[in-house]
């Protein structure tokens, strides 16, 4: 069973697979009817085809946070699978909240045929005065927890209803510095980072965030996940004493909340977050998920035999579309990281849907002929 398998390597006990998780595969239609021949044209077959394809490929648990979907119709689905989200909680209780658009690529199209792509572009604030006075608890409201513990308890069962072979979880995009990202736009975040009085706003909206993650460690839900990109392609996008200073103590106190009500806590970053691998860990992560440029051979030598991990594998090696590379480097990643218990294989910057459908064949074609331990 997939979900013991997954469980097993959360805590770090032995496992006969390697297990393995893939990020938004799940919504890659072209690839989900070529792997279990099921129609994708309505979003009720979408969701069927999902589970589907992630039972053949043995998906030992699934990325997810809650959207937390604004202006849900009597009778619809809170948990609006396959999708997931996360930045809907700014504008939950006040829809007049401020909250930048900086647009967004095209990645995929929804489950009601719809692209991602959106040319919205808007900052919340005029200037930093006008951004430092933001109080964000008065500004984004306050939640009524027993309801919200019941909503994220509902979707975690819809979850595990369509995926029950499969470790289900719980969790919060906008945690912390990516709820930052979603209020002021880089821009004008990148010239905040630089005022002391700054630092006010961000207490003020871990506070905010803090009930998110009170709704959670009350709930029955055993895995959350906490999304913050802190880091770019190249590294922290700030120097990361400002990380430690802002950022890291907070999560202290979230993550230490969460365990004590005996959670496993995911941290996703994207980006190279090799410059916080000891600060993550030295906070109580069970598990960091993150993207190959990252120094997961650091990673691993430090902490691979006490902390699960994923991300390993790197998209531009199915872009190759050469069956030959894909296969040499799935052999050379299973092991390298074969002896880390915690150890997940992965895509860790996505499976994106310009990648040929034989490369990804080739990829679980080969993750299966070298998974065995």
């Amino acid at each position: 069973m997939s979900a013991q398998n997954g469980w097993d390597a959360l805590n770090l006990n032995p496992t006969d697979r390697i297990p393995r998780s893939e990020l938004s595969a799940q919504k890659h239609w072209d690839l989900i009817t070529r792997v279990v021949g099921l129609p994708v044209d309505t979003p009720r077959e979408r969701e069927l085809a999902s589970a589907a394809f992630i039972k053949a490929w043995d998906w030992d648990y699934f990325w997810y946070v809650y959207p937390c979907i604004n202006n849900l119709p009597p009778g619809g689905r809170m948990s609006n699978l396959p999708d997931h989200g996360g930045p809907e909680f700014l504008t939950r209780l006040n829809p007049q909240a401020p909250r930048s658009r900086m647009g967004h690529a095209e990645y995929e199209k929804k489950a009601d045929g719809q692209s991602d792509f959106s040319s919205q572009v808007s900052l919340a604030f005029r200037d930093e005065d006008e951004a430092l006075a933001l109080d964000p608890v008065k500004a984004y409201g306050t939640f009524d927890l027993d309801a919200l513990t019941r909503e994220f308890e509902t979707a975690y069962a819809e979850l595990t209803a369509w995926c029950p072979d499969t470790v289900q979880m719980g969790g919060v995009y906008v945690s912390l510095f990516s709820g930052l990202i979603e209020i002021f736009g880089w821009e004008m975040l990148l010239v905040l980072m630089l005022e002391p009085d700054f630092g006010k706003v961000v207490e003020g909206y871990a506070e905010w965030s803090s009930q998110l993650f009170e709704a959670y460690a009350r709930s029955n839900i055993p895995v959350i996940n906490v999304h913050d990109d802190l880091c770019w392609t190249s590294g922290p996008v700030s120097h990361p004493a400002w990380f430690r200073e802002h950022i890291f103590p907070r999560y202290r106190e979230i993550f230490g909340r969460l365990k004590s009500a005996g959670k496993k806590v995911l941290f996703t970053c994207d980006g190279d977050m090799t410059a916080f691998f000891d600060d993550i860990v030295d906070c109580g992560a069970d598990m960091i998920i993150t993207e190959p440029m990252s120094d997961f051979d650091l990673f691993a030598k430090k902490h691979g035999q006490t902390t699960a991990f994923f991300g390993v594998m790197d998209t531009r090696v199915l872009l190759s579309n050469n069956k030959q590379r894909i296969f040499d480097e799935v052999e050379r990643l299973m092991n390298r990281y074969r002896d880390c218990p915690g150890f997940f294989m992965g895509v860790g910057n996505h499976i994106p849907q310009n990648t040929p459908i034989d490369a990804a064949l080739w990829y679980q074609e080969a993750y299966e002929k070298f998974s065995v331990r």
